[in-house]
Parts: structure tokens; sequence; C-alpha cells
């Protein structure tokens, strides 16, 4: 497994309160771990990673597709690991949480950034509020939205804190003299987690930032081309963006979520964007088949309290829509379906609405 760096020859990892460090104490660790039923994904990934195979198998996300298996290069995991230490100034004295599942790359990555560092890694099984159940303060933490929004009374004990799968949301309500910096990374499977990170707290912005070693191009289509000459990979994206720089760009939204509703083309996450400021339940909208349309705007709704009148006329009131951007339909669904790392999976949710 060859990195290219020297890292720090063991690190700490802290499970269920026990401690240990690796990869000294693996043995101990392992035998610890098989006997506790929610630490599988954790056992597994331990023994893949201290195996003597160069790659590890994972699976891509499925928030917009069926999940691939592809092989991650160990070596480009360590160095990718290295570059977010850099960014955010850590080193052998910080402590990170990790938190999100270990079945996919945003929990193995932030596992590994602890080693790479040399620091003490406290894990938590994926939770919705990881901070009950640790004590302490951490000096980066890696979280999905929800972790995040119902942390927020705890959030200070966090200095930095990374978010993924956030797309569209605009209000956190951070508790006020909040000291924690609070950035968006943007990335995937195939790119070994963030390529891109932009500021969300205290300091928002509105473009994000590639990395040391990333290059941005436009693809005819209209989707995201980078090249990472610091893990010597080229990836396309289906991700739709606006270039601003080589090194800079604004998120748009997914080319698999254009709606085309009379011939005028609407990005989906564009009208979420304007719809969350409102809303606070978890949403989303679709094209449904329209006879006169092609495709009508229909919003969706995660709510097993309120009703269709009540969303429809905060819907109504909203003034700050395009044309043609305010959603034709409204339904709401008790619960929409998410993936284990606990991103939106779309079209699985939409085929509940044949049950209900």
């Amino acid at each position: 497994m060859q990195s290219g760096f020297v890292y720090p020859p063991d690190f700490r990892i802290s499970v269920l309160n026990r401690s240990f460090t690796l990869p000294s104490n693996l043995d101990e660790l392992i035998s610890f771990l098989e006997e506790r039923e929610e630490a599988s994904q954790l056992l597994a990934f331990i023994q893949a990673w201290y195996s003597e195979s160069d790659c590890i198998k994972q699976f891509t996300s499925g928030s917009t597709g069926k999940p691939k298996k592809i092989l991650l290069e160990k070596g480009k995991m360590l160095l990718s690991a290295k570059r977010t230490l850099e960014y955010f100034e850590l080193d052998l004295h910080s402590r990170f949480l990790v938190c999100l599942s270990m079945e996919y790359i945003a929990g193995k990555m932030q596992l590994i950034r602890a080693l790479v560092s040399g620091g003490e890694a406290v894990v938590v099984f994926p939770r919705v509020n990881p901070l009950e159940v640790v004590s302490g303060h951490f000096d980066f933490a890696a979280m999905v939205p929800l972790q995040f929004k119902s942390s927020i009374d705890e959030i200070s004990r966090i200095k930095k804190l990374l978010l993924g799968g956030v797309s569209t949301q605009t209000n956190w309500n951070l508790p006020h003299n909040c000291q924690t910096l609070v950035y968006e990374g943007f990335g995937m499977t195939e790119s070994y987690s963030h390529f891109a990170l932009r500021s969300v707290f205290p300091t928002e912005e509105n473009v994000f930032k590639a990395m040391q070693g990333v290059s941005l191009s436009l693809l005819p289509n209209g989707g995201l081309s980078i090249t990472d000459r610091f893990l010597e990979l080229s990836l396309e994206t289906r991700d739709r963006i606006s270039l601003v720089s080589k090194n800079e760009f604004r998120f748009l939204g997914r080319l698999d979520w254009v709606i085309n509703s009379g011939g005028v083309k609407i990005q989906a996450e564009e009208i979420e964007s304007v719809l969350s400021k409102y809303i606070e339940n978890s949403l989303f909208v679709s094209g449904f088949p329209d006879e006169f349309l092609g495709e009508r705007l229909v919003l969706l709704i995660e709510s097993s309290d309120k009703s269709v009148s009540y969303f429809q006329s905060i819907v109504d009131e909203i003034a700050e829509f395009k044309p043609f951007h305010r959603p034709k339909e409204i339904r709401v669904i008790p619960e929409f379906i998410r993936s284990k790392s606990q991103k939106l999976l779309r079209r699985d949710t939409l085929k509940l609405l044949d049950a209900l």
C-alpha cells in the first residue's frame, strides 16, 4: 500500500467507551467488535483495511440509480485524507467524531483521516444525534444534515464540521454566538470523498472551491468534469454546474432531475432551494406525466401530521418563484425512503405513491 508520504505508525480509536491503539491492538479490537451486531460494518472495514490487499471494495451510494461496486485504492484514500487534514489544519492532537455509516465512503474516510493524523477517532454507530452518546469536544466531525439538525443544541462541541448531501439547505438556525466552522463538501465515492468545499457558517459562500490539485471543466451537456492531479484521476459527473473559474463552480442540480414542463426546462434543486426557505419539512419536486405539459411540476413533502391544504397555503404566498416554477400539485407522504447514509432516494420514494 504505497501512499507517497509517511504518517504516524498508530492512532487511537474509541468504540462504546473502549479505547484501542491501532494497529498494535488490532486483534483485541476485532474480538471486541465481533461480539456486537451493530459493529459489523466497522469490523468489515477494519479487517479490509489491515488486509494485504491494496484496494477496498466499495458500493456507490445509489442515490440516483442502482449502486455499483468499485475498487478504491488504499494509497489514494490516504492521500485524500492527507489533503483534508492539511486544509482543516488537523494533526496528531486532533479528536475526530466518526458517526457516519461505515458502509459508505464518507464514514470510511473520516476514520482514515484520524489514522493519517495519528489523533483519536471516537466512533458512534449511526444515529440521529451522535453527540448524545459521547462526551467532550471534537476538532473535526462529518455529518449528514439530519444529524446536524438534531445536534444543533450541542454543536458548539465541534470546532470544524463537514456536511455532505446538503444540496438545497439554506437556513440552519445555528445557536447565537456559535463558534463552529461549518463546511459543505462536494464529492462522490469515485472521487474518494470531497474534491471541493464551500463555507456554510459563519460565512456562507455560494461557490464551491476545488481542493488542491483539482481542476474543473464543463461538459457539453452542462455537467461537471474534474481532473485530480493529486489523486491521479479524471471523472465526469452528472452534476449540472455553472463554472466560475477552473477552480470554482456553482452547483445547479443533478442532470437526472431536470423537468421539462411545457417546453420549459426546470432544475428540481433550484425549486427546492426556494421552497426550503418556507417549509421546514423534507421535500423534493418531480415531473409527473401530463397530457398538455408533457411533465407537470409536483411537490412532494414528508409529513405525518400536516395536510396538503396547509402546505398549499404556504406555497401560494411565495413570491420569488420564476415563471413556470410554482408547483402545479402537492403530495404529502408520511415518510420518504432514504439510504443508510440518509441520502434521499427519490425514485424509490416516488414508488410509494402507488400504494397511497
